[in-house]
């Protein structure tokens, strides 16, 4: 179940565009490229970065001649780590064997004007669902343009809200 927030946005918005807008890959020069994929640690990262409204007034005169874009931009990133006993939080440059980090712009036509309390909620939930088909295409292109172990990121699951929670236990 959506949020009232979630749901007023997911009203307003609709999707334009989604491209890629950083893609920034590193490979240390000794990472064996022939690693099967079970010897290396996967982490993976997403984050709402920015949320930029844009309002494109048209001629003067005309009715609801006003055009809202909303843009998110997410922010993705992810390494092959060569040792399995690593801290996540805390890595060593010498144990990332392989590191792939790339922003994505998602444009949304907005119906209306949005506060900012929806415009996060779509950014961490709706924004990144959008981006993460691109995303797990990047990845897969990327490791096979660069010679790297194959990774197929999983399909992604839109969080759970409490609400959704509470009513299943009903």
């Amino acid at each position: 179940m959506s949020s009232p927030h979630l749901k007023k946005a997911i009203a307003a918005l609709g999707v334009t565009e989604i491209c890629p807008r950083s893609l920034n890959v590193s490979v240390r020069d000794d990472f064996d490229s022939s690693s099967e994929p079970a010897e290396l640690v996967v982490q993976w990262r997403h984050n709402l970065k920015k949320i930029s409204v844009t309002e494109m007034h048209g001629p003067e005169g005309e009715k609801d001649s006003t055009q809202r874009q909303v843009l998110f931009t997410i922010e993705t990133g992810l390494r092959y780590v060569t040792d399995p006993e690593a801290d996540p939080n805390d890595i060593d440059e010498s144990a990332i064997g392989v590191e792939i980090l790339a922003d994505f712009r998602v444009t949304y036509s907005a119906g209306e004007e949005l506060d900012q309390e929806c415009l996060e909620e779509v950014g961490n939930t709706n924004a990144l669902y959008h981006v993460w088909p691109y995303w797990r295409e990047l990845i897969q292109s990327t490791c096979a343009r660069f010679g790297l172990p194959p990774m197929v990121l999983p399909m992604y699951q839109l969080p759970v809200s409490n609400q959704a929670e509470d009513s299943d236990g009903d």
